[in-house]
């Protein structure tokens, strides 16, 4: 397996992060649009709501930038059962920079929308 990069990290952590945002603006114009209810108390999190969808889209968003979960969790066996410990440390590295990238992207959607801080 090719040696793992900073730049290879930040580069899934993004797809992560831009699979979340994207997801839950494109979610929020939906509601928006089609679905006639106000856009009121941001502290309640109304299903459909920016941060409900980013946290719905999180876990969403770690698989798809992982390239498919399988892959990653087969290598990550492989790796532990082979006793290949570099491949399932890189692997560990990249579903935990991908999951780091979705989670930013989600704590940043919800200090946009003006929800109060929370896990």
């Amino acid at each position: 397996m090719a040696r793992l990069s900073l730049g290879h990290l930040i580069y899934v952590a993004c797809i992560a992060a831009g699979i979340v945002v994207g997801g839950s603006l494109a979610g929020g114009l939906a509601r928006l649009l089609f679905v006639q209810v106000p856009l009121d108390a941001p502290s309640s999190l109304p299903v459909g709501s920016l941060p409900d969808l980013a946290s719905r889209l999180k876990l969403w968003g770690t698989f798809a930038a992982l390239g498919g979960t399988l892959t990653a969790l087969q290598n990550l066996e492989s790796g532990i059962l082979g006793r290949s410990f570099g491949v399932a440390a890189t692997q560990l590295l990249l579903i935990l920079s991908a999951f780091t990238g979705a989670h930013l992207a989600y704590v940043a959607l919800r200090y946009l929308a003006g929800s109060p801080p929370g896990p």
